[in-house]
């Protein structure tokens, strides 16, 4: 099956747990109803973007965007025939400097957010990546605020999203999961 008809089955497959994932559910699915192009950014200003939610033994990895001045999650913009769950990788790398993975068992779509981002409209979708315990080492022309932060100190810096990416990982058990990393964030 094509990258594109996985994609569009994980969002029909999503589980919100809140509102706003709920809503964004709708909207992805909307628009993607209209058109194929979604992720072409200069097709539509209404596209997708891909985010990575990295997680591990020190808690969250984010990043202080240097546009928006917020903390958020790693992320950036799809390039062309490049998968969503591809960009979250290449994102993570460019963004952090830090190796990450998908979990074991594959891809993981962990968060839905629909938001305006200056003069478009990103339709965010965001998996779930497992990160070792190093410290980042984001490369030049990057952000250079880039840190891990325990789940209850990321509530308190971070963008409007980042407390329903926190109540999945509570709910969810991955909270738990992570305390048996060792030093090397192998399991």
């Amino acid at each position: 099956m094509p990258w594109y008809e996985i994609w569009l089955q994980s969002i029909v497959d999503f589980e919100p747990i809140t509102n706003q994932e709920k809503n964004a559910q709708h909207i992805i699915l909307e628009e993607a109803e209209k058109r194929r192009n979604i992720f072409d950014r200069y097709a539509d200003p209404r596209h997708c973007t891909a985010s990575a939610i990295i997680i591990g033994p020190r808690g969250i990895i984010l990043h202080r965007h240097k546009k928006l001045q917020k903390w958020i999650q790693p992320g950036g913009h799809i390039d062309n025939g490049e998968s969503p769950w591809d960009c979250v990788i290449r994102e993570a790398k460019e963004e952090t400097g830090l190796t990450v993975i998908h979990p074991s068992n594959g891809p993981l779509l962990f968060n839905l957010s629909c938001h305006d981002a200056f003069d478009h409209y990103h339709l965010d979708i965001r998996y779930l990546l497992l990160g070792q315990d190093t410290e980042p080492t984001p490369p030049p022309g990057e952000s250079q605020e880039v840190e891990w932060f325990q789940f209850e100190d990321a509530l308190k810096i971070a963008d409007e999203v980042i407390p329903d990416v926190i109540f999945r990982i509570t709910q969810s058990g991955l909270a738990n999961y992570l305390t048996q990393f060792d030093s090397d964030g192998q399991r």
